[in-house]
């Protein structure tokens, strides 16, 4: 059966931009994002340990013990060892911080070596249905398999720890299904360093991300200009356009920060002045 290394991808910590498409547990839309202007979570091997160690790990018996969700897995031997074995994560988030495949083989707590397949799962009781959507992992090892062996040698891995699953389709993800984000989830986000915003409506979050989104791209692209060679005789020009475009982030950002201050304020005015006319 062919497998991977575990290290054929970087950064561990990967965000996948879920925007405005995922609520809070009482009904806001939610806006996440990397930080502009701080450290990079992945350039900080201690942190990201930290990081992850919030998030369980399950091997085959206690995913069974386990509560009802969607989780990504992976099947993998440690060094030194054919023996195949089963982690798992449960996706508390579709932005998958802390729970992407990678996060799960770059996990200091496992002695994860070479890896075998991976893919998502949902759990329903003692039913489990599963499918190889892993561009990662599983990918890479199936997509030129056209006798389908590689694909059948996964499915039986999976199959040896969970004999009775159904598999599903690798089109269309378990993830997309994950659509409410506890709150404990969003602050610990905020621990390390990510943006979290509120919205009443989505109309709200959309207009916020595209111009977020619109900023963002111009500092990626100035950041790009100004490292180019053939782009040194306007380094000038780029590095006062980077810096517009970093003043203009920075000041959605502010006023974003300052309407929730005047809004939490409001409503603790309103609150006070209710009780003062009982």
């Amino acid at each position: 059966m062919n497998s991977l290394p575990k290290n054929i991808i970087h950064p561990i910590i990967m965000f996948r931009d879920q925007s405005c498409d995922v609520r809070s547990v009482d009904g806001k839309h939610i806006f996440v994002a990397e930080s502009i202007t701080g450290e990079n979570i992945n350039k900080n091997p201690a942190k990201v340990q930290e990081f992850l160690a919030h998030f369980p790990r399950l091997n085959d018996t206690e995913l069974l013990a386990a509560g009802d969700g969607v989780y990504t897995w992976l099947i993998y031997s440690e060094p030194d060892s054919d023996e195949k074995k089963f982690i798992c994560t449960e996706v508390v988030s579709p932005y998958e911080l802390g729970t992407r495949h990678q996060a799960l083989a770059h996990n200091s707590r496992y002695k994860i070596d070479r890896i075998y397949g991976a893919g998502e799962l949902v759990k329903e009781g003692l039913n489990i249905h599963y499918n190889l959507l892993s561009g990662t992992y599983s990918k890479p090892i199936i997509q030129f398999n056209y006798r389908k062996t590689k694909r059948a040698a996964i499915e039986n891995a999976f199959l040896s720890f969970f004999p009775q699953a159904e598999r599903h389709s690798d089109e269309d993800g378990f993830i997309s299904n994950v659509i409410l984000i506890k709150p404990e989830i969003l602050d610990l986000y905020k621990k390390y360093g990510y943006i979290v915003f509120y919205f009443k409506t989505r109309n709200e979050c959309v207009k916020f991300n595209n111009s977020f989104g619109h900023f963002e791209w111009q500092i990626d692209y100035f950041k790009k200009l100004i490292d180019s060679d053939a782009e040194k005789d306007k380094i000038h020009i780029h590095k006062q356009l980077l810096e517009n475009a970093l003043e203009s982030i920075l000041k959605l950002l502010e006023d974003k920060m300052a309407e929730d201050e005047k809004n939490v304020g409001g409503r603790r005015k309103n609150r006070k002045t209710r009780r003062q006319h009982r």
